[in-house]
Formats: structure tokens, sequence, C-alpha cells
């Protein structure tokens, strides 16, 4: 079977624990008078930390070899929230809600607009009184990988299924707009594994855990 990249989680509800955190790239210095002076060096990028539960003998091979599967860091996989794959006002899924020209939502919305100076990110195609809070993730196409955002300022949707909400990280250039291009539900961006953190335990019992950590990749 021919291998996609970049490549999902062979299995979320399999990840027993996950962390992840943004890593700015910011200098500070404080003068004599006590200002604390901040600097933006570059883009601010998620670090994703994965242990598995333990695994009997055939999922643990076949984490193993999906990790191998990417080569790495060569290749791409999805980085996710495996704690969060679903929208905060929804935590068992979005199956029951309709868009409101009719038709189920699937958890992609349109990228209609976004404000590089506000952070805020505009959707459209939502189901009416579409709850987005504050820790909801979204990502989106860029012009050279996935942008992952995650909400700090959230809303409502209308009567016409629009919603503009408030994301950090700051947006960079170079976002698509479009009919479905915003996942809100299992959101991922292009991330690549650090080989050096892969780590697999295993127990006088038989049973393995396996735990790595991952960077998102801009370009």
């Amino acid at each position: 079977m021919t291998i996609t990249y970049p490549r999902a989680l062979l299995d979320v509800a399999q990840i027993a624990q996950c962390t992840v955190t943004l890593q700015r790239m910011d200098t500070r210095a404080t003068t004599r008078g006590g200002l604390v002076q901040v600097a933006n060096l570059g883009p601010a990028t998620w670090k994703f930390a994965y242990q598995t539960v333990p695994l009997l003998a055939p999922d643990a091979n076949a984490w193993e070899a999906w990790l191998a599967s990417l080569r790495g860091g060569l290749r791409y996989f999805q980085g996710t929230d495996a704690r969060f794959q679903n929208p905060v006002a929804y935590p068992d899924g979005v199956a029951t809600l309709t868009r409101p020209g009719g038709g189920s939502f699937d958890g992609t919305a349109n990228l209609t607009a976004a404000d590089a100076t506000a952070s805020t990110v505009t959707l459209g195609a939502l189901p009416v009184g579409y709850v987005a809070s504050p820790g909801d993730w979204i990502s989106f196409p860029t012009a050279a990988s996935v942008a992952l955002h995650r909400v700090i300022e959230g809303g409502v949707a209308s009567g016409t299924g629009a919603l503009t909400v408030t994301v950090e990280p700051a947006l960079r250039p170079g976002f698509v707009t479009g009919a479905g291009n915003a996942r809100l539900v299992g959101a991922w961006c292009n991330a690549v594994i650090d080989p050096a953190t892969i780590n697999a335990v295993t127990t006088l019992d038989g049973v393995t855990s396996i735990q790595w950590t991952g960077y998102q990749a801009l370009k």
C-alpha cells in the first residue's frame, strides 16, 4: 500500500499523554529603568510530545513502523492535539449539526478571510449558532504548508453561518481562502519528528509504551 504524507497518527485513542506547546522565538532585555523589552525574532511554532498507552506487541510494532516511515524527520506527519480532537462545545463530535443551506456538518468550514494585524480568522458555512470556544483548534492550508492556530477569543456563528474568531499564534502571509479549507475537527499541521526523542520501553509483562516529540514545519 502506498504511504501518503503527511501521515496521520495511527490511532489517537492509543495516545495516553499529549502536550502541545507554542515555541516562541523571542528575546527579552531589561533596561536600567526597569522596562522589559521584548523582540520577536521569528514565527512561533508548535511542539508536540506524545506517549502511547501500554501496547501489546502487534500495536507496538505498528507504531514503531509508523515512526520509521517518517525517516528521521525527512517525512511529515500530522501534528495534532490528541487530547482535543473536537471543539470544546462539542466533546462528542459535530455529527448532529447541519449547515445553513442544509446538509450535514463534517467539521470543515470555508476560510473566507484572515486579518494578520488583528490576528482574526473569518469562517463561513458553519451551522447556525455554532459555538467557537477559547481552546478550539483551527487549521487551514497556506501557500507553503498548513497553518495550525488556537482560538483565544471565540464567538457564535450568525444566521448565515459566518463567524470571526481571534487566534494564536500570529497569522503568517500566504493563507489560502476557499470552500472547506478550514478544519475545526482533528485540526493538524505538518510536523517532523525528533528521532533522538523516540523511546520505547517494554515492561516484564510484555507491554510497550512509546514516546516521541515533533515540531511544526512551516514549509
